[in-house]
Order: structure tokens, then C-alpha cells, then sequence
């Protein structure tokens, strides 16, 4: 695993990220047939702002800029101290990035344990996030680092063609509706191997970061 230091961002890079990370946010929630495109990025910005209203300086939030041992920012970290549907002592990843020019070489893991120990030093017990449910090559990453689904969101299209669909059962939500599906899943041991970071990305290289909120499957690490 490559060496970093984190410290926190600038007020250029905030500003930069900020942009950056609205863009991304609105694309996966377009990709994810979540939002409209034309109201995606307002949405994410909305979001954003109403998170961070004072920006660098909002409370409990850590804005960080992972850096090479020569200086060179090579990631960015946006951790909450406190867990947004209130968790007691559970932090919660609102997003990780890796530089493209750095992606695929342990970056992502390097950034995560980071984000690990900042939450740790500061007296957090867990650490949860979200990620989107087609995203594999993130998904493995965390549950290599000990992460398990403690929810996960699901949905179905209701076409007016569905004749092979399954009648819906007895009890329980009917087909099509989104559910909350709790796993007692323990974390994977022994796997913590090569890996290639969150934002190698496959289908054209789209990246996993882990952009807040509204993702599909939420996973927790203690």
C-alpha cells in the first residue's frame, strides 16, 4: 500500500472538489435512473450545500486532501463525524476519490484506511457508507476491509409486459416496491490482497466513489 499523508483541503481545492463532486453525484443519480437530467446537478449541489453550510468549517465534517510524500495530491476524503441518521459512535464516508493519473495503483485502500483512522482518533467505534449496488469493483474493496451490508434498496420496473413475472408472495412488500433487506453477513478474512483502486472503473472506466446519501446497499465496518 502506497504511502499518503492527509491534511485538510485548501479553500481552492474545496472549491475545485465542489464542482467536481456535484458533477459526478448528479451522473451517477442520472446512470441510476434516480433523477431527471435536467434537475440532476441542481439536486446534487442542493445536497451538498445543505450538508456542508459552512463549508470547510461545518462541524464534524473532515474535507481532507490525501498527498504523496513529495507533496502531490493523489485523493480526497469527505468523512462526517457524525453518522446522518444518527448511529451513535459511527462515522460515516460521504466520499473518496482518487486522481486519475494515480487510480490503479492502492491508492483507493491507502485513502480508506485513512479515513479508518481519522474516524478511529477521534473516537468513533464504526464507519458506514454508500455505495451503488452495480458497482463491484468498490463493493469488493470494502468488504475486503471488513465491511458488511447492514441495508440495501431494491427495485424492479413495472412494464405493462412482465408475463412471466412472479405473483407476489403472501406477506411482505409487493413486487416492484423498494425494501430495506438487512444481511448478517460477516466481513471476508484473509482477503486484503492486491487491489485496484474503487475508481478503476469498468463499462468506460465509471467510478465507484462513494457519493453520499442516496446510493443502493449501506455498509458498516467496526
Amino acid at each position: 500500500m502506497p504511502e499518503i499523508t492527509v491534511r485538510a483541503m485548501t479553500d481552492a481545492e474545496f472549491t475545485a472538489w465542489q464542482h467536481a463532486l456535484a458533477r459526478a453525484y448528479a451522473d451517477e443519480q442520472v446512470r441510476s435512473g434516480n433523477w431527471a437530467p435536467g434537475e440532476a446537478l441542481r439536486r446534487a449541489r442542493e445536497g451538498n450545500a445543505a450538508l456542508l453550510p459552512q463549508g470547510l468549517g461545518t462541524p464534524g465534517m473532515l474535507l481532507l486532501t490525501a498527498t504523496r510524500p513529495d507533496g502531490e495530491p493523489v485523493g480526497r476524503i469527505w468523512l462526517s463525524l457524525e453518522h446522518p441518521r444518527g448511529t451513535a459512535d459511527c462515522a460515516f464516508l460521504y466520499d473518496i476519490e482518487v486522481e486519475e493519473p494515480h487510480r490503479g495503483q492502492g491508492y483507493g485502500r491507502a485513502l480508506l484506511t485513512a479515513a479508518e483512522e481519522a474516524a478511529r482518533s477521534r473516537g468513533r467505534s464504526a464507519l458506514e457508507l454508500n455505495v451503488f449496488g452495480d458497482n463491484a469493483t468498490a463493493i469488493a474493496l470494502y468488504e475486503s476491509a471488513g465491511f458488511v451490508v447492514v441495508q440495501q434498496q431494491m427495485r424492479t420496473a413495472l412494464t405493462r409486459d412482465r408475463t412471466t413475472a412472479r405473483p407476489p408472495p403472501s406477506s411482505g412488500p409487493p413486487t416492484g416496491a423498494r425494501s430495506a433487506v438487512n444481511s448478517s453477513r460477516s466481513p471476508k478474512r484473509g482477503t486484503r490482497g492486491p487491489y485496484r483502486h474503487p475508481h478503476g472503473r469498468r463499462r468506460g472506466q465509471r467510478p465507484p466513489a462513494i457519493h453520499h446519501r442516496e446510493a443502493a446497499v449501506l455498509l458498516h465496518a467496526r
